[in-house]
């Protein structure tokens, strides 16, 4: 289950049915020193980090799709609604958690404080049920959602472990 919320809270908006190989990415790209002949590693230092999500959701939600695109108003049209897009550089930020239930019963939680889409969303109008690729990439965080300061090295994500994993 992926749920979605604005920025700096909690977030609370179930996208609905996902289809499972979801994929989390974290990348610590590294600045490498090597010295003499051979040239051998003697020190690494990161330069930079990031976190991805990407899910495949398989429920049309106006909503969501404003969340994995980043932009658009929403309005209410007669019958149903409307997602607009265009003319505005700005992405807007959410908060995400990801919750994957294990077989063996443990359950697997994916806090991201901040995130913004990855901006691209293809939609197959086939014969086959629908699916929304959604991508986020964290962004740094100066706090949790309660408003509780985040530490260096805890400001992309939190992965937490609960239950059996056997």
């Amino acid at each position: 289950m992926l749920y979605l919320g604005a920025a700096g809270a909690t977030p609370s908006s179930d996208i609905g049915a996902v289809k499972t190989g979801a994929v989390l990415t974290i990348t610590r790209d590294k600045l490498e020193v090597k010295q003499g002949s051979p040239a051998q590693l003697i020190q690494q230092w990161v330069i930079s980090e990031s976190v991805k999500l990407e899910v495949h959701g398989m429920e049309w939600n106006l909503e969501n799709l404003k969340y994995a695109i980043g932009a658009g108003i929403i309005k209410t049209v007669s019958g149903g609604k409307t997602l607009e897009l265009g003319g505005t550089m700005s992405i807007e930020e959410c908060a995400l958690e990801f919750v994957h239930q294990m077989p063996a019963g443990g359950t697997v939680i994916v806090d991201i404080w901040k995130a913004q889409a990855g901006g691209e969303i293809a939609i197959t109008f086939g014969d086959d049920p629908h699916e929304f690729p959604y991508v986020f990439m964290g962004l740094n965080a100066a706090t949790d959602w309660a408003g509780n300061p985040l530490e260096s090295g805890a400001q992309l994500c939190k992965i937490t472990l609960l239950g059996d994993f056997t």
